[in-house]
């Protein structure tokens, strides 16, 4: 952020709050003032407006002068053209206006305190320190103030003590941030937060060589995010999602498990071998992101940041941890529902809801954060997909895969564990997704798992269809054969007792 403060700092000093700021991109053309102000001013009143407004925003005068610019030039009154510009600058622009305020007034309460000492020293009742060190007194021998302590000195000595207080809190907390960017590894941009993981804490200093590869990683250095519309932020990842499902229900159609004896590891069930490849999948980009060359590549497609995104990030970031806890805690839960459920419904089936949960819980989470404005939110990890593998699990027909409420049939280790229903066990699932996206208390991305819950149980209701339908062409053909068998018997019978 210290770019930022810079920038507004250069802005205070120019003092052109007449003229205004330019904005980023140039002058506005007829048509966006027409359609921003609703035809309520010229193109040269609208950019100027424009301009003054966005002056206000920077210096953080908004909120403490009057918006009063265009009072006769038009038939809208100030607040309501102030209100429309400073709507669409906040929409292109999105910037803490409230931080700048804050700024904004202690600048004038500082000056305010600056012109009484100035007129109490006009007046002789007051005494800078400057003045008292080049007094050819010696202080050590005043006696003080004659008739005491007067009430500006001890104003003027309170609020140095809060000015040194706040000096000393700001340093150790810019102390603080200091060490904590030191010991964590780049993330996707210098003000990410909440996310689905935190970064690393390694408690070293960076080696310069590190320090080298973490500024080339940084996806922006600019105090705002990038002026994209909607539709540039989200099309690019939506086209992915579709281009992935597709891909799915093709390879699900087409695939033919391989004859044991020409898979790699003949020896290792089908659903170990595949689960172990995920997790090792997992595991490099883990061990990927303690190599420093490699977080320019990996901030880019392994992290999902709304305010700068990359379409292959949905995907990639599927695959991506930077805590070990973090790693631990998805590869357990995919490695305890995976299994079972890979053994129920094939390993086509089972890669198509991991892949698909994962981007679609990854797109759930970038179109979430682009309209809620949050752009320094970066997220990442399996989480998602894991969430799509749970419900699954749960909604999948019990009586093939799991067993949930199904009596009469003889019950493993992980179904004696789950004695709720299924859709019950995800019901509270997404209710404790729901509470947390709420409350924040945790920095996980909800939204993500949320939209894996419904990516899973879509795929489960498909799975739960085409097993249906397979039933339904079992029972015409044992029905067939049956038929056959009577149509046989009552055909060769009298050739049978004859020849008895």
């Amino acid at each position: 952020m210290s770019r930022f403060k810079d920038i507004c700092r250069h802005y205070q000093d120019l003092e052109i709050p007449s003229v205004g700021v330019p904005l980023h991109g140039g002058r506005l053309p007829a048509r966006a003032i027409n359609s921003i102000f609703d035809k309520a001013l010229d193109v040269e009143d609208g950019n100027l407006l424009l301009r003054r407004l966005q002056h206000r925003r920077l210096s953080g005068a908004l909120a403490h002068e009057p918006l009063d610019y265009f009072p006769e030039s038009s038939v809208s009154s100030p607040s309501e053209l102030a209100g429309l510009g400073l709507k669409y600058l906040r929409e292109k622009f999105p910037m803490d206006e409230q931080r700048q305020a804050d700024a904004y007034a202690e600048r004038e309460v500082n000056k305010a305190e600056k012109q009484l000492i100035q007129r109490a020293q006009r007046m002789g009742i007051y005494k800078s320190d400057d003045a008292s060190e080049s007094s050819t007194s010696d202080a050590s021998s005043d006696p003080g103030p004659l008739y005491g302590e007067s009430v500006l000195e001890r104003v003027r000595k309170a609020n140095e003590a809060r000015r040194r207080e706040r000096e000393a809190r700001e340093a150790r907390e810019a102390q603080a941030a200091q060490e904590a960017e030191a010991q964590a590894p780049v993330t996707a941009s210098a003000t990410a937060s909440s996310s689905s993981s935190t970064a690393l804490d390694t408690p070293r200093k960076r080696p310069a060589w590190v320090a080298k590869w973490a500024e080339r990683a940084t996806l922006s250095t600019a105090p705002e995010a990038p002026t994209l519309s909607l539709t540039r932020r989200i099309f690019p990842s939506l086209m992915l999602l579709l281009a992935i499902v597709g891909g799915c229900v093709l390879y699900t159609s087409t695939y033919t498990p391989p004859a044991r004896a020409n898979r790699l590891l003949p020896d290792t069930p089908t659903a170990l071998a595949t689960i172990g490849a995920l997790i090792g999948a997992n595991a490099a980009v883990f061990v990927a992101w303690r190599l420093p060359p490699l977080w320019p590549l990996l901030n880019r497609y392994a992290v999902l940041v709304p305010g700068q995104p990359y379409a292959a990030s949905l995907l990639g970031n599927v695959f991506s941890h930077q805590k070990g806890a973090h790693l631990l805690l998805n590869m357990g839960m995919l490695a305890l529902l995976g299994t079972r459920l890979h053994e129920g419904i094939g390993r086509a089936a089972f890669l198509s809801v991991f892949l698909c949960s994962g981007a679609a819980g990854g797109l759930a989470s970038l179109v979430y954060y682009t309209l809620t404005r949050n752009f320094t939110t970066s997220s990442f990890g399996a989480s998602g997909a894991v969430a799509g593998i749970l419900a699954a699990v749960c909604l999948v027909d019990g009586a093939r895969v799991m067993g949930f409420g199904k009596g009469g049939e003889e019950k493993g280790w992980l179904e004696s564990l789950l004695v709720l229903p299924g859709w019950t066990l995800l019901g509270a699932m997404v209710a404790a997704d729901v509470v947390g996206m709420r409350t924040r208390r945790q920095p996980v991305d909800h939204v993500a798992h949320l939209g894996g819950y419904a990516a899973g149980a879509l795929g489960a209701l498909v799975i739960n269809w085409k097993m249906g339908q397979k039933e339904k062409e079992k029972g015409k053909g044992e029905d067939g054969v049956a038929m056959e068998r009577v149509e046989a018997e009552k055909r060769d019978g009298p050739n049978v007792n004859k020849s008895k």
